[in-house]
């Protein structure tokens, strides 16, 4: 896909939704949409205006404890502000903004990835 004429590579788990969702659930997506106001979406069904942001470890707050012998990095569940920016900004645009996390696919099969998918789009479609 490419974004603002630079060539962008698609995560392993962006290619894996865009694929769920036109091939299991069988709806016409498109991978890093581009919006007329310039954003980048990940997997988007333009028709209905759903945007499907997957967003992996870096689109939340992290936190990080040290001693003096080691460190530990701590994942939350919240959305750092970027992210958070980004689907108020699509919101506004007039999006519906669907988040898919890391979370949402891990320790998953794939039926149960597809079951996950068809979840969070069905107040949508």
């Amino acid at each position: 896909a490419e974004y603002m004429g630079v060539h962008a590579k698609l995560s392993a788990a962006q290619n894996e939704v865009h694929h769920i969702i036109t091939h299991a659930l069988k709806l016409p997506a498109v991978s890093e949409h581009v919006t007329r106001e310039g954003f980048s979406i990940d997997v988007a069904l333009p028709e209905q205006r759903i945007a499907v942001q997957v967003d992996g470890p870096t689109h939340f707050v992290s936190h990080v404890s040290m001693s003096p012998d080691r460190y530990r990095i701590e994942m939350s569940s919240r959305y750092d502000g970027s992210s958070r920016m980004m689907q108020g900004l699509l919101r506004a645009c007039g999006w519906h903004v669907v988040c898919v996390s890391h979370g949402d696919l891990a320790h998953t099969d794939s039926a149960q990835r597809v079951e996950v998918i068809k979840a969070k789009l069905e107040r949508w479609v």
